[in-house]
């Protein structure tokens, strides 16, 4: 929890602003539906909406989820050490090697939307399904199912887990027969009650998902052969990439005695093994059969993630086997303490470096930095404070409904999501009393020429906003923020407000 709690105040450092995914799910949560996009889920924006109806469409909505769910990770992953290991010292290094994997030491604190979730919902799952190996009854069916049905509202990538999964388990006889029992329905009806709404709005409002999923797995419309040869080394690398920082921390911590070691799994730990070696292969294969020409690091979580409590248990065995036997060598525990707190202070003192060194070489484009509040003093400047917003750019919509929370906010790059207050209204057919301004900045994202012909360059309202410093610094770069009043003979305004 203090782990979290530092990084989410280190995210905090440039300033209040919106970046990434953020902005577009602060605009979507406008309103509780059953599905917002087609890449994903809905279950980060429903926890976002929770979140919100206290702290309001803010960046502290979003950190209180992330680092949530990263906490709730932890309890997921030393609930499932006790329970392999049957012992809380393992258990709570377990949660503290969780920093030697890339996408979560690293990753998680940058990008990680959805993503987090699935974290979350993956750890939930395993520690579901091991209790249930580990002793079969009826309210651990129950939790499974629970488990399985939250994962698959956590994201899409979460149906690779249960497979792999399962299909460890029926890889060793005494595992297969604990799961093949009559109880296995009751998991799968409880997880199809909870995925049902979303389920039913897949059908009825967002059918060509499975579509849309493949174009964007797949990236390009180049030839098939010439994207899986780009594939290929991207999901090589997406593996090796979850190892990456664990692969040189496990020579310091191991040194030469796994070498020296009879390492022998427990059957469940095996289970795990296969799991993983399973996942490796499973997205190779994905690479082959969707002709992907390119594997995100963080697609390897939901394949690689039993590999965790491998890589625990063969710390755990090599420490046991070697304990006093090294006089001279620090063992393997402390090294691994160590190790952990060495790379989470590195973790944490690049981060803030990163906050408050704005610019290169650290990002180019800087959306963290981007001032926002002289845009919004513009618009209540002229009086426009309780118009419909239209932003050019998710980034410029998402900073809106933060700073404009009580207003309707469009953005012209989502014009799949309308609010329901437009739709009523249109449906009503009342006259319209709110007006429809039209914000923009070139450096974030500019008009296109069949919205700027129809606008009148005497009607456009200008401001310079220079960038701000963490340090106090002078202002290293300036962005130019232009409003305009939409009418109802302007095409833009007749397609997203309705006019």
């Amino acid at each position: 929890m203090c782990y979290g709690f530092i990084h989410a105040v280190i995210s905090r450092i440039p300033g209040p602003a919106l970046a990434l995914d953020d902005v577009k799910l602060n605009i979507v949560t406008q309103s509780f539906e059953f599905g917002y996009m087609p890449e994903n889920p809905p279950l980060f924006e429903w926890l976002l909406l929770v979140a919100q109806s206290f702290t309001g469409p803010t960046l502290l909505s979003f950190l209180i989820i992330k680092y949530g769910l990263l906490t709730l990770t932890g309890v997921f992953v030393f609930k499932t050490a006790d329970l392999l290991f049957n012992d809380k010292k393992w258990a709570a290094l377990t949660v503290g090697s969780l920093i030697f994997y890339f996408q979560l030491t690293w990753n998680y604190h940058q990008v990680f939307t959805h993503s987090a979730v699935l974290i979350t919902a993956i750890a939930f799952f395993w520690f579901s399904f091991l209790s249930l190996l580990r002793e079969p009854s009826l309210p651990r069916f129950v939790h499974l199912g629970l488990a399985f049905g939250i994962g698959c509202l956590a994201k899409y990538s979460f149906f690779a887990s249960a497979p792999l999964a399962f299909g460890a388990a029926l890889s060793i006889r005494k595992y297969r027969e604990r799961i093949l029992t009559s109880h296995g329905i009751i998991s799968l009806i409880i997880a199809l009650l909870i995925v049902a709404p979303h389920l039913f709005w897949l059908l009825t409002e967002n059918a060509d998902v499975a579509e849309t999923a493949t174009k964007r797995l797949q990236g390009t419309s180049a030839p098939y052969f010439a994207r899986i040869s780009s594939g290929i080394p991207s999901a090589l690398w997406g593996i090796a990439s979850f190892f990456v920082i664990l692969i040189p921390i496990g020579g310091y911590v191991l040194g030469g005695r796994l070498t020296k070691s009879d390492v022998q799994f427990d059957p469940i730990i095996t289970l795990c093994w296969r799991a993983a070696l399973a996942g490796a292969g499973a997205l190779m294969f994905a690479v082959i059969v969707l002709g992907m020409d390119r594997m995100a690091e963080r697609y390897a979580i939901p394949f690689l993630f039993p590999a965790i409590f491998v890589v625990a248990a063969t710390m755990r065995q090599v420490s046991a086997q070697h304990l006093g036997s090294e006089q001279t060598t620090m063992p393997v525990v402390s090294k691994l303490k160590v190790a952990i707190l060495s790379l989470a202070v590195l973790g944490i003192g690049l981060r803030t470096v990163e906050a408050f060194i704005a610019g290169a070489p650290f990002c180019s484009k800087c959306r963290q930095w981007i001032p926002y509040e002289p845009m919004a003093e513009m618009i209540v400047e002229n009086g426009y404070q309780d118009a419909i917003l239209i932003g050019m750019d998710d980034h410029i919509s998402g900073n809106l409904r933060r700073l404009f929370p009580n207003n309707t906010v469009l953005s012209a790059s989502l014009v799949h999501y309308t609010p329901p207050e437009l739709l009523a209204l249109e449906k009503s057919m009342e006259p319209r009393k709110s007006v429809c301004i039209l914000i923009w900045a070139p450096d974030v994202a500019d008009v296109p020429s069949f919205v700027s012909d129809d606008l009148d360059p005497s009607d456009i309202i200008s401001i310079e906003a220079p960038w701000r410093h963490p340090l106090g610094k002078a202002p290293w770069r300036a962005t130019r923020w232009h409003l305009a009043r939409l009418d109802q003979h302007q095409r833009l305004s007749q397609l997203m407000c309705r006019l």
